[in-house]
């Protein structure tokens, strides 16, 4: 993002280094926060659930089929998902919220920005120029992500795996 929005951003940003391991963002909670991780460590965990008739189900019976995930990773964007959806409601800013899909903590001494979604999003509904070089940013963040899940892809679990 060019220096001038950077310094745009600042303000409704909170700059924060964890004192201890600490979650920053919970599974199914609302309202969830924007995360820059500007240095450490961020552990995400989810879990996937596979149902009768879904690829790569080879259970007997319809029991679903639970497998907690969990991924680390470096400095990045997280609670971008949830937040671009709340984005798309700005006719009804708090009716829709999305929540969020994996709890996600980061190391003792990582240091991060963290918005707060309300105030992220009036400043970006007021700042057309803002919002773009946003929301390329978080595009950017989204292409890396994508690619290094594609690439893990053969890293599954041999029961995971349709084929």
């Amino acid at each position: 993002i060019p220096g001038g929005h950077q310094k745009r951003l600042r303000p409704p940003g909170r700059w924060q280094t964890c004192e201890v391991d600490t979650t920053v963002i919970t599974y199914r909670g609302k309202e969830q926060p924007l995360v820059l991780l500007l240095d450490g460590t961020a552990r995400i965990t989810s879990t996937a659930t596979l149902r009768a008739g879904d690829p790569g189900y080879h259970v007997d019976g319809d029991e679903p089929l639970e497998h907690v995930v969990v991924i680390e990773r470096g400095r990045g964007l997280y609670g971008e998902v949830s937040f671009l959806h709340s984005m798309t409601a700005r006719d009804e800013p708090s009716a829709a919220r999305d929540e969020a899909g994996a709890d996600v903590q980061l190391s003792a001494g990582s240091r991060y920005i963290v918005w707060e979604g309300a105030a992220l999003r009036k400043l970006l509904w007021g700042d057309r120029a803002l919002a773009n070089a946003f929301n390329a940013f978080v595009a950017i963040t989204l292409g890396g992500k994508l690619y290094d899940s594609t690439r893990s892809v053969g890293q599954a679990p041999e029961r995971w795996r349709d084929g």
